[in-house]
């Protein structure tokens, strides 16, 4: 064990405020009612992986426009985190929120092929995950105060964690050379392929009551984001073994950081906690902040592609979202143009639009369709939200009939009233769908 010190502790870094009107955000809505998305990956053919914060299903935009969504094996298990690896897998850890007591590790390939393996203790609790470049991954045992390595056929084995076993296990990263680094509550720890380790002690000030979460900032360098008591100016650290701390007071966010992702350069991306904010932080210590359109705003996943844009989870409005300097040049996903009765459809549709508080007019759009000979589902959206319009023809033209936000879950409904059960079932679906940028000229 080694303590830390000669501390090196900077205050304000005047951050340049940026504008994100230089850098394009799409947002694309989820299928199913209610699909929240939560943890979040980027292969290396840039699709685009993610999970349901409360339930088994994952979910795979592909960098060609199509969405697919596999259901994993489990009830009450949740998905906690993602980690994606160069041989193709996609890994993530499952586990039962309430008590932790039953716990996987899977990995799933594109096309749905899920593999899982079942971890042997009770009390595991699965938190994070990274793989490693021999095809197997590292997890975290949050309440457990141990870390697992799992391989490619499915051989686990445990180590427990030097420091009081009270302390949770936050965090977990491999190094190329398969070093792993475990982040605790006040401290990270070096964990060699042998499993010999050494812990280094982070002192905490008065003002923070622990760390919560690391990425990495370069070769034995680390982002943390820290619990600061209330009343006191946020902060985020950069840590590099094995005797260095800078401290960075953070500009225009009364909560301070909730969620990292690693950039490019040893540079970071935070989200500040009740505000529409993503920001960017260099080694220099410069934040950048991007102001993000949006009214509603709640991250819970976010990772950079290596096109360089950034994706993130917006759970307040059930979309995913990317934004940066290559959103505008490369359309994500394809769209294929309207036909003329779809075209009728939608313009219908508009002149039905009443406005409202809960949505931007300027930004309300429809995004996808489905077309029966009598009915048709308009799936459409603003920046903050989404729901879906079942549409009827009648002898002036087409008129709506219904309109929902995702929370209707009764196709009987719907079929009394003549409407077929295969676009009923559509409807539900269409409420929280939009899976195509806006169209030209809607």
């Amino acid at each position: 064990m080694l303590l830390l010190t000669g501390l090196a502790t900077i205050g304000l870094i005047a951050g340049h405020i940026s504008s994100v009107s230089g850098f394009p955000v799409r947002q694309y809505a989820l299928p199913a009612v209610e699909f929240v998305p939560g943890p979040i990956a980027v292969d290396r053919k840039n699709d685009v992986w993610f999970a349901h914060d409360a339930g088994t299903r994952i979910g795979e935009l592909r960098a060609d426009g199509t969405l697919h969504v596999y259901p994993v094996p489990g009830a009450q298990e949740q998905i906690q985190a993602l980690a994606t690896a160069d041989d193709g897998k996609v890994w993530f850890t499952q586990t039962q929120t309430r008590d932790g007591s039953r716990n996987r590790v899977g990995y799933i390939r594109q096309g749905g092929r899920i593999t899982l393996f079942r971890l042997p203790r009770k009390d595991a609790f699965l938190w994070s995950i990274a793989s490693d470049a021999h095809g197997g991954a590292w997890v975290s045992e949050f309440a457990a105060h141990r870390v697992a390595h799992i391989d490619g056929a499915g051989t686990i084995r445990e180590f427990s964690l030097p420091g009081p076993p009270t302390e949770f296990v936050r965090s977990i990263d491999v190094d190329p050379d398969g070093t792993v680094w475990v982040l605790q509550d006040d401290a990270i720890v070096h964990l060699s392929s042998t499993g010999a380790a050494r812990r280094f002690v982070v002192p905490l000030p008065k003002s923070v009551a622990g760390i919560r979460n690391m990425v990495p900032a370069g070769t034995g360098s680390w982002w943390m984001t820290v619990y600061v008591t209330r009343g006191r100016d946020p902060e985020i650290w950069r840590f590099t073994t094995p005797d260095r701390l800078v401290r960075y007071r953070l500009p225009e966010s009364a909560l301070g950081p909730l969620i990292l992702a690693a950039g490019t350069d040893g540079s970071a991306w935070m989200t500040y906690n009740g505000a529409c904010i993503i920001a960017r932080i260099e080694r220099s210590g410069n934040i950048t902040q991007y102001r993000l359109p949006f009214n509603a705003f709640d991250v819970w996943g976010m990772t950079e592609d290596d096109l360089g844009d950034l994706w993130f989870a917006n759970a307040q409005s059930e979309k995913l979202g990317v934004f940066g300097p290559q959103v505008s040049r490369e359309p994500h996903p394809i769209i294929a143009p309207l036909t003329a009765q779809e075209a009728e459809i939608v313009q219908a549709w508009q002149r039905t639009l009443v406005p409202r508080n809960s949505y931007n007019m300027q930004q309300v759009r429809a995004d996808a369709l489905s077309v029966d000979q009598n009915f048709a589902v308009v799936a459409w959206s603003d920046e903050n939200g989404n729901a879906a319009t079942l549409m009827q023809r009648r002898a002036g033209g087409w008129a709506p009939l219904f309109v929902t936000n995702g929370h209707f879950d009764r196709p009987q409904d719907l079929t009394a009233l003549g409407v077929p059960a295969g676009i009923s079932t559509q409807l539900l679906r269409d409420s929280n769908v939009v899976l195509v940028p806006p169209q030209p000229n809607i």
